[in-house]
């Protein structure tokens, strides 16, 4: 792979912080760069451009805003409102739900009873509902692409007792809302005219990514050939949907996922057989790449967890006798305390809960808890991050990265891709 030039260089890094919001790294980058041609490097970072990373903070912000103006002129106390995820527990949906359980109960909202989470059709209580000034069912998704999988969800679900929305869609005292994030406006028009009963709340709606004449890449030759250039390799992983889900073409990634309305480019890992290996993702899909990606920061942790009580105890240790260091390696070498050093350092990187949960491979709650077990120490109630905390961080984080240059010198045929990547000339030394 030819390496970027420095203009290249510089949109690369402004996309990572500015638009990613620095939850990927340029190595990612310029591994997914590589499955590019080297003329198609530009092509490969205009489409780079403009996709939209939502972020946890985002979705909570979002519903919030939509659900004061969807709640904020009724009685609450005289109201029943479900909430529930669109489609099987387990999917996206679900992290809606937990968005949703975030906002509804923060200080401005104060959800009271009136508020049910449920997962499935069959728990919303039709007879109580009439009984009610006003009773709502809330259908949460991140996104809604071409509006077919809602409305196959609906329609392989008639009859079903479990998950049947079809009497409550029908039953005119129950206001159905359909909230998600992310709405097509194709999507949103289909599922208008197949139900207009259901209100689709959103605070904006996108068009496809090579939609004529409203683009996001403007007119009609850029269009033209960005979008033949993301067919032809759209096509090589996904022969039926090489534009994403039902022709989505959305450029869309969450903090918990990324949706296949996205271009395939951008997540799938399938193995290509004229390149005679898999296609890395930018933001894989596939919840194996996610968690090996997330293993490789958990195999580097023990090294971080004595770095860091070192670096945090440097002025005491070298006081202790023996006995006393030992009792601290055995205080802080625990598995609930390399779980916090590991939570600290994704803190650190601005990683979302979401995606913090799944590296460490527990449930919402492990996770409160874990936030629990830490203030004082790592980080004050409102999980602040100690000053004192913060340096050793950073000053560890300086010692690995000497630790690797130092390495890569004594050993440079064992050196990876990182060190064959562009680095600026301000940083060779050479301006």
């Amino acid at each position: 792979m030819k390496l970027p030039d420095s203009q290249q260089q510089q949109r690369i890094e402004n996309i990572i912080h500015s638009r990613f919001f620095d939850r990927t790294n340029i190595y990612n980058v310029y591994k997914w760069l590589e499955n590019f041609s080297d003329e198609e490097m530009n092509d490969a970072i205009d489409v780079m451009e403009h996709i939209m990373y939502f972020r946890e903070s985002d979705l909570i912000n979002m519903l919030e805003k939509v659900f004061k103006s969807l709640f904020g002129g009724i009685d609450i106390d005289k109201s029943l409102i479900y909430i529930m995820p669109l489609g099987e527990p387990g999917k996206s949906g679900d992290a809606m739900m937990y968005c949703a359980h975030k906002v509804l109960h923060n200080k401005i909202l104060k959800a009271k009873d009136s508020f049910r989470f449920i997962n499935y059709a069959e728990e919303v209580d039709i007879q109580l509902c009439e009984n009610k000034d006003n009773a709502y069912v809330v259908l949460l998704d991140d996104i809604i692409g071409s509006g077919g999988s809602f409305s196959d969800y609906i329609k392989n679900n008639t009859g079903k007792p479990k998950t049947d929305l079809l009497p409550i869609i029908n039953n005119g005292h129950i206001g159905m809302k359909l909230i998600a994030p992310v709405i097509l406006e194709s999507g949103k028009n289909r599922i208008a005219k197949e139900y207009p009963s259901i209100e689709i709340l959103c605070e904006e709606t996108y068009n496809k990514a090579f939609e004529k004449g409203k683009s996001v890449f403007g007119w009609y030759k850029p269009l033209l050939r960005l979008r033949q250039f993301c067919y032809k390799y759209g096509k090589l992983l996904e022969p039926k949907n090489p534009l994403g889900w039902n022709n989505s073409q959305a450029l869309v990634v969450f903090d918990h996922a990324t949706p296949n309305n996205t271009l395939p480019i951008v997540w799938s890992n399938k193995y290509v057989k004229s390149m005679k290996r898999n296609w890395f993702p930018l933001f894989p899909r596939s919840y194996n790449v996610v968690g090996s990606r997330a293993y490789s920061d958990r195999t580097e942790n023990n090294r971080w967890v004595s770095m860091l009580i070192g670096a945090l105890f440097k002025d005491k240790l070298s006081t202790m006798n023996f006995e006393e260091r030992h009792q601290i390696l055995k205080k802080y070498f625990t598995k609930d305390n390399y779980n916090i050093v590991l939570l600290l350092r994704m803190m650190m990187s601005k990683e979302p809960n979401f995606r913090i949960a799944n590296a460490l491979a527990i449930t919402s709650d492990d996770l409160d808890a874990l936030y629990e077990a830490g203030v004082g120490f790592y980080w004050d109630e409102n999980h602040r991050i100690k000053d004192d905390v913060r340096t050793a961080y950073e000053e560890v984080k300086k010692q690995i990265s000497l630790e690797r240059t130092r390495a890569s010198w004594k050993h440079p045929k064992y050196s990876d891709d990182r060190h064959y990547m562009y680095t600026p000339e301000t940083f060779r030394g050479l301006t």
